[in-house]
């Protein structure tokens, strides 16, 4: 799996303590997947009570990763 992290993905999963491993365990399994447009989608997964979302850009087998927030 490729995936490409913004720099403001980065920042936030920094500043939300959320890892890069909770990220690609998100977009491998998801629990939900919503579509904002054609390749642009909201990865959902609970973990531990913790709902991650992980938002990002499907261009050609690559995510690009814009942002991740956890609740």
């Amino acid at each position: 799996m490729n995936i490409c992290f913004t720099r403001h993905a980065k920042n936030r999963m920094r500043w939300r303590k959320i890892s890069s491993d909770t990220v690609k365990l998100d977009l491998e399994n998801p629990d939900k997947i919503e579509s904002k447009s054609e390749n642009d989608f909201i990865y959902i997964k609970n973990i531990d009570d913790t709902n991650y979302k992980v938002f990002c850009i499907v261009v050609e087998n690559k995510y690009v990763i814009k942002s991740a927030i956890k609740k």
